[in-house]
């Protein structure tokens, strides 16, 4: 072989095996970087019983300003201060076990949206850090009645739901409350999803008892049935938040946003009920 095409094959099949080298190395890096992702718990913050008061105190979403009469009735209180007060003491750090829980929960929440790419691209929700609140019962007396939501770039918990094992209800929870939380800082994207499923805005409508709901904008929607968006309390004197009714008495149709988080949180809920069968 002639030795100027000897050394021209010699450099060929060394820039083959550095090309194959660098691709190996891309490889393993991306596979490292992916796994440190998931075991980082950077992104996962847990709220103590002091920043939680002080979120509560200063009311900075306006949420129970915006209150109706009936939504104080349904919390068995006169005035939003009044509300406030009483709320601002119902709070508790997170114990160590339930931390533990919860940072798996969320990993487990976010592998899920790394691979779902239907209303939304799950992807967008790997950014949005997991800032967890925790409430519990004060002389008999519990904020929101423990019913987990969201306000701001906060999720609310109760120390009642929190399990003592991971397993797909708890996920599927976080699931749920972090597309509130994606919803309400893209709300762009998410009219389009609207716009997809059916519902039409309806201007200028008041619905009389209407029940406030923070993980919803202020918006009014008709459905492709023309059934009006809302949960409705079912007297003028509610007893208690859930003393109300929705569409169908279906929780999953109170409003477009519900639907949404329902739809995407019950696809992970459903495909992975095997998993946590025999734990």
């Amino acid at each position: 072989m002639p030795k100027k095409k000897k050394i021209l094959l010699i450099n060929i099949v060394i820039f083959i095996l550095v090309c194959f080298n660098l691709y190996y190395l891309y490889v393993i890096f991306n596979k490292k970087k992916k796994k440190e992702k998931f075991n980082n718990n950077n992104n996962i913050n847990f709220l103590n019983s002091n920043d939680c008061k002080n979120f509560i105190i200063n009311d900075d979403d306006d949420y129970v300003k915006k209150f109706n009469r009936y939504d104080l009735i349904a919390r068995n209180v006169k005035s939003s201060d009044e509300y406030i007060e009483k709320t601002s003491k119902c709070f508790t750090d997170f114990t160590d076990k339930q931390k533990n829980v919860l940072r798996l929960s969320c990993k487990n929440a976010d592998k899920f949206f790394e691979n779902y790419n239907i209303l939304i691209n799950g992807k967008e929700l790997l950014n949005i850090p997991w800032n967890l609140a925790l409430s519990k019962y004060n002389n008999n007396y519990e904020y929101e009645e423990g019913l987990p939501h969201t306000r701001n770039n906060i999720i609310f918990l109760s120390e009642k739901i929190i399990p003592n094992e991971i397993n797909s209800e708890i996920i599927s929870l976080l699931i749920h409350e972090k597309i509130h939380i994606y919803q309400r800082y893209n709300k762009a994207k998410i009219n389009k999803v609207i716009e997809k499923l059916g519902y039409k805005e309806i201007d200028n409508m008041y619905i009389d008892k209407i029940r406030s709901n923070p993980d919803l904008n202020h918006t009014i929607y008709i459905d492709k049935e023309n059934n009006v968006s809302g949960c409705i309390y079912n007297s003028d004197n509610p007893n208690s938040i859930t003393d109300a009714n929705c569409i169908n008495s279906d929780v999953k149709l109170e409003h477009p946003y519900e639907l949404m988080a329902y739809q995407i949180a019950d696809l992970y809920k459903y495909n992975n009920m095997e998993i946590y069968k025999n734990i």
